[in-house]
């Protein structure tokens, strides 16, 4: 992945907004026998809430607007750029058993605290891929000459990508236990939809922060590749490669949308403001470790 992006937001919409939001609970009755007798027992299950597209048509649509939406260069078109980034998502999808399973399973009947699971799920991998992140961000700066404030905000981003994990993680904890002991299908369905109400506007909200750091990385990334083969792991990051007022452009849009997810989280979950005071500059500490330099001098100390 490029740019130290991780594989649990590499995907179109996120893969949260496919296992939480883009479900609903479904009433139905199947027939059981107890001995020698037959009763109809009502069940609730989870569907779909539209039809499902598949993932190459999603991809497609996310790559399709980000490329349309930045200028690139003349040895590139849209189209092929569109089918690289695709077919590049689609194989890691197709590859990743794991988390179409997880997804499955949120509609099983039998499961317990499905969402739960699901988004736990979700933040284990998230943190299993944090120290390579961490790692690939800094080896990408010593083979590039783009100012470090640029890989600061792919860290700030990557904190608050747990964040958001983490408190969508604590709100489905709460919901399910809520729904767990309903007293009747209504009831259950009731929690649910509740529970998706408070979380589908803080989806939103990621997503429009997440699709503005792969915008970003994109565009850095295409400017920098000399054919589509390039594309994954250009050999370096040229700031004189790119037009400097675009890519300001695009990073303060990226700083927007950061800013506000940042202050939402803030807002429904008052630990982040202590973590987000204490916590130190990941990045800076990497690049630090590889240059064998303290992070106060990478920070301009003395």
């Amino acid at each position: 992945m490029s740019l130290g992006t991780s594989q649990v937001f590499s995907y179109p919409q996120n893969s949260l907004r496919f296992g939480l939001l883009d479900l609903k609970p479904v009433e139905i009755t199947e027939d059981v026998k107890f001995g020698n007798v037959r009763c109809k027992v009502t069940k609730t299950k989870l569907e779909p809430t539209k039809p499902v597209s598949t993932f190459e048509e999603l991809v497609t649509a996310d790559n399709n607007m980000i490329f349309n939406s930045i200028s690139i260069p003349e040895r590139f078109n849209v189209s092929d750029l569109v089918k690289a980034f695709t077919d590049r998502s689609v194989k890691l999808f197709e590859e990743d058993k794991a988390l179409q399973q997880e997804i499955e399973n949120t509609k099983r009947l039998d499961r317990n605290r499905p969402f739960y699971t699901f988004v736990s799920f979700m933040k284990q991998r998230f943190e299993k891929e944090r120290d390579n992140r961490l790692a690939l961000d800094a080896k990408r700066f010593l083979m590039s000459n783009l100012p470090l404030t640029f890989y600061n905000q792919l860290t700030r981003f990557d904190n608050t990508c747990y964040d958001f994990l983490k408190f969508i993680q604590n709100t489905t904890r709460i919901y399910e236990y809520r729904a767990k002991y309903s007293r009747n299908s209504k009831m259950f369905t009731k929690i649910i939809k509740n529970m998706q109400s408070e979380l589908g506007p803080i989806i939103n909200k990621f997503d429009e922060c997440a699709y503005a750091c792969t915008r970003l990385r994109r565009y850095v990334i295409i400017w920098n590749a000399d054919t589509t083969g390039d594309l994954n792991w250009p050999k370096f990051l040229d700031i004189k490669k790119i037009e400097i007022s675009e890519f300001e452009q695009l990073n303060q849009e990226f700083n927007t949308k950061l800013h506000e997810i940042r202050l939402m989280l803030l807002n429904d979950d008052t630990e982040v403001l202590c973590k987000i005071s204490n916590t130190p500059n990941s990045t800076v500490n990497m690049i630090g470790n590889l240059l064998g330099m303290s992070s106060a001098t990478l920070n301009g100390g003395s």
